[in-house]
């Protein structure tokens, strides 16, 4: 069986305020809760955690099918000979959080190492000044923050789409050149023909609804006004 590509560290010393050094929560399979310190580093092709750290806490590890080595920039193989074990662990930073399998390597005081591939995935902004690390990208605000920053946009033709169903449409209509001219005549008719809820007058001699009865005062005269004379009481 071919051996795979070994995994890759940096050989490079930085002073404290050049390191990127975040703290973190790791939950393992077991449900235990750690507080601890990584390093981000883009020249570290792999995620990594101190093995005699996992050990020690008792992180729960799972056996490599097969072993990995480790090499330097240089090819130098590092301490502690290749991989066989990893750990799958969720990892939490403030308010970020995210599943990930870290292996299990001798890098000396460091105790994780999120190297780059981790840095592809969320693509995080960094701050070298003020040793900042900030979550912006799709993948953070859809996975891995509790809420998304983004507004979801509408196109235009779905957000009308709800206010056009329940306006009612008014009836058209339309008359053509070849139209016959009792099609346009049935059209007048409509246009002309009233309403069915308009009122009629009510004639001089009916009451209103609850003004009939024994008791009213009757009106003389004719039904209908039909002028300020006619309209006196006999």
């Amino acid at each position: 069986m071919k051996e795979e590509p070994p995994y890759q560290v940096g050989t490079t010393r930085y002073d404290r305020e050049e390191n990127i050094m975040i703290r973190v929560r790791i939950q393992g399979t077991d449900g235990k809760e750690y507080t601890t310190t990584a390093l981000v580093d883009s020249g570290v092709s792999e995620n990594f955690i101190n093995k005699a750290y996992a050990e020690a806490s008792g992180i729960p590890r799972q056996q490599k099918t097969m072993p990995k080595r480790v090499l330097t920039v240089d090819g130098r193989e590092v301490t502690g000979g290749p991989v066989t074990h990893d750990t799958q662990i969720h990892l939490t930073i403030n308010h970020h959080e995210e599943d990930i399998r870290l292996h299990c390597i001798t890098i000396g005081n460091t105790l994780i190492i999120l190297g780059l591939p981790w840095l592809k995935l969320h693509d995080p902004v960094i701050g070298w000044k003020n040793h900042t690390v900030k979550f912006h990208s799709d993948h953070c605000t859809d996975r891995c923050l509790p809420s998304s920053l983004k507004a979801n946009t509408v196109p235009e033709e779905k957000a009308t789409e709800q206010y056009y169903k329940k306006t009612p449409v008014e009836e058209e209509w339309e008359i053509g050149e070849t139209d016959s001219w009792e099609v346009c005549q049935t059209v007048i008719n409509k246009i002309k023909e009233p309403s069915r809820t308009s009122k009629k007058p009510i004639p001089r001699g009916v009451h209103r609804k609850g003004t009939n009865g024994p008791s009213a005062p009757l009106h003389s005269g004719p039904p209908y006004s039909i002028g300020r004379r006619e309209d006196a009481p006999v």
